[in-house]
């Protein structure tokens, strides 16, 4: 009796004709709402934007890719950044519009960093696997970076897209 009013008492979306069903039919009914109401919402992906390798916070130009497992509390983090992110020989390769060595970086993370914003989030109706999105990622994408044609933005739409075509599957 007391864990009907106590669940009747939370959900206040019950109509009062509810209120005086067998305490078993509100309980199903109360699993089905939330059953109904949380399937697909058990993954993100989001986009995040992150202050440069060494560059001050509040200059957010990196974009990365961040998995939400809303069930287990994790996170993953993928992004595209320049093997030696902090050398000088770096910035003037990418600044003359040059190409330098870059690396597909996976990193569990705990929370969101605090420096980053997200400016986006993707839809994931279905499940997806995201250490398989992780590792093609890590195996196919190109790794000659370049502002113009080959950057953090581009491979955020190039996971965007492994995972939407991991949806359709």
């Amino acid at each position: 009796m007391y864990l009907r009013q106590y669940l009747l008492g939370l959900c206040c979306w019950v109509p009062l004709k509810m209120r005086t069903a067998s305490p078993r039919s509100s309980v199903v009914i109360i699993f089905l709402w939330l059953s109904s109401s949380c399937r697909g919402l058990q993954q993100k992906l989001h986009r995040l934007a992150l202050p440069l390798v060494g560059g001050p916070p509040w200059l957010r130009l990196h974009e990365a890719a961040v998995f939400e497992d809303a069930e287990s509390g994790s996170l993953l983090l993928l992004d595209f950044l320049p093997a030696a992110p902090e050398a000088i020989e770096t910035a003037i390769d990418l600044l003359t519009l040059g190409t330098v060595e870059g690396v597909v970086r996976t990193k569990a993370l705990t929370r969101i960093p605090r420096v980053g914003t997200i400016t986006e989030t993707i839809p994931t109706p279905g499940h997806c696997d995201v250490e398989t999105v992780a590792r093609r990622m890590e195996a196919t994408y190109d790794r000659r970076l370049s502002l113009i044609s080959n950057n953090c933005r581009t491979f955020v739409e190039a996971v965007v897209q492994e995972v939407q075509q991991q949806q359709q599957q």
